[in-house]
């Protein structure tokens, strides 16, 4: 939770910095959106390659913070490959439950 508080208040910061348009409010499903109208990436090793892209959050947060949340991820997508799982798959995989239900 305080890593997702500190990226919300640096894009505001951000905003604010560098005089940002405001964005409209979406007030729609947004996982019911076409593949083509996502903003969001769909795998974790695209998030952490366009993460590691982000001069604005690094500018704010520290490149070696950002770099080093990054790479956490790609070794985490490294793991989940190597080991089996399925990365098609609707299900949650065994490996995500053996890796992950202890956090819930």
């Amino acid at each position: 939770p305080y890593l997702a508080l500190s990226v919300i208040l640096a894009g505001g910061l951000a905003g604010v910095r560098e005089d940002l348009p405001k964005t409209e409010e979406y007030t729609g499903l947004a996982w019911g959106l076409p593949e083509s109208e996502s903003d969001l990436p769909n795998s974790i090793s695209k998030a952490a390659k366009i993460l590691k892209s982000d001069t604005r959050l690094a500018d704010i947060l520290g490149g070696s913070n950002i770099e080093y949340w990054a790479k956490t991820r790609e070794a985490e997508w490294l793991a989940f490959h190597t080991e089996g799982a399925d990365a098609l798959s609707r299900d949650t995989t065994r490996w995500e439950l053996e890796r992950y239900f202890e956090m819930i």
